[in-house]
């Protein structure tokens, strides 16, 4: 294995090439297979030389994590969650969510807590929601894979600098196991 020490998580990032993926560490965490954050099948192989190349810092204080894995929907499309732009205090940023039947009904889930609850024959990854956003997935209406939705927010208090909230979204999807789709999780850490 080999890694690198990543400033917008805070924790050290390592490749694991037996099982095609990448795990976060944060400081001081010992044993268990840490934060799975990636996985790829270009990770694996034997012979697989690692390269680490210094990255210049940004000015972004906030940062994403995925964790936990989704669940498959249509065509076995597992929709996904992530972040675009800085998440910081006063900075505009969007939370996208695609890979879903186009336009599906779906909710966001927000949380000030992970979790790991079986859920719709998948597993729902946070605490008691604090908030649930209703979406509708752009694209054409049905087709595997192809519903995107992005959410723009502004977050502009100063006292949640270094809160962590955690989100999911499922979405209504009749080929998958109990009508539901899920993605994976996704810790955004206010900066």
């Amino acid at each position: 294995p080999g890694g690198a020490y990543s400033s917008a998580l805070n924790k050290v990032v390592v490749v694991d090439y037996n099982n095609s993926e990448l795990h976060a560490y944060a400081q001081g965490e010992v044993g268990g297979p840490g934060t799975v954050i990636a996985t790829d099948p270009a990770l694996s192989g034997f012979g697989t030389t690692l390269q680490v190349t210094s990255v210049e810092p940004s000015d972004c204080m906030g940062g994403w994590i995925a964790y936990g894995k989704g669940l498959a929907g249509n065509g076995g499309f597992v929709p996904r969650l992530y972040g675009q732009g800085c998440p910081d205090i006063g900075s505009n940023f969007t939370l996208t969510m695609d890979s879903a039947n186009g336009g599906a009904f779906g909710l966001l889930f927000v949380s000030l807590a992970s979790g790991a609850a079986p859920f719709k024959g998948g597993t729902f990854l946070l605490g008691t929601p604090d908030f649930i956003q209703p979406c509708i997935m752009e694209g054409t209406p049905g087709e595997a894979g192809a519903g995107s939705h992005g959410h723009d927010v502004l977050i502009d208090d100063p006292n949640l600098v270094g809160l962590s909230v955690f989100l999911q979204a499922g979405f209504q999807d009749g080929a998958a196991v109990n009508n539901v789709s899920l993605t994976q999780g996704l810790e955004l850490e206010i900066g």
